[in-house]
């Protein structure tokens, strides 16, 4: 039997992608097949049908880490955990990025070369809400392609550096 897990990215889980990089090596120690996110970034504002036979919508879904940041940001760690091999040295390393980039995004807001950070392009539910970005002129588009790229990137580090040591090394 397979067996996946979702990603934690709802509720007060929404707010905390460093968790989602840590839940993902500990399923992959537990033997999980695949991993999971959500497709639902937004709630209906004033919902006519409630959801799963409910009145309403539950509050979880007010509050939810979009799913590219969240693919991007275990992409990442997958890659960290394959270059260092150490889970202590990579949930580290992704702490520090995470939150040393989110301090230089929102202290720096005039160094342009920041928008290019995986960072920056994180917050993409301000888009939804109307909140200013960090870095002038960026768009959920450019955002969108900035964190595909950094997670393709990551991924082929990855699938270079393993099949380059522990497949025929």
């Amino acid at each position: 039997m397979r067996i996946g897990f979702n990603l934690p990215q709802m509720g007060p889980l929404a707010h905390q992608p460093r968790d989602a990089a840590r839940y993902a090596r500990e399923a992959e120690a537990l033997g999980a097949d695949s991993l999971w996110v959500y497709d639902r970034l937004l709630a209906p504002v004033n919902p006519t049908i409630g959801y799963n036979g409910a009145e309403t919508f539950p509050p979880e879904f007010n509050a939810i880490l979009d799913p590219f940041a969240l693919l991007t940001v275990a992409a990442i760690m997958l890659m960290l955990s394959v270059l260092f091999r150490s889970s202590a040295a990579s949930i580290g390393t992704m702490l520090a990025s995470l939150i040393g980039g989110t301090i230089l995004t929102r202290v720096s807001p005039e160094w342009t070369a920041g928008k290019y950070l995986f960072v920056s392009a994180l917050t993409l539910s301000d888009y939804y809400t109307g909140e200013p970005t960090p870095y002038e002129g960026m768009t959920m588009a450019f955002c969108m392609t900035l964190l595909a790229a950094w997670a393709v990137g990551a991924l082929v580090i990855a699938f270079t550096q393993y099949t380059r040591r522990d497949v025929f090394g």
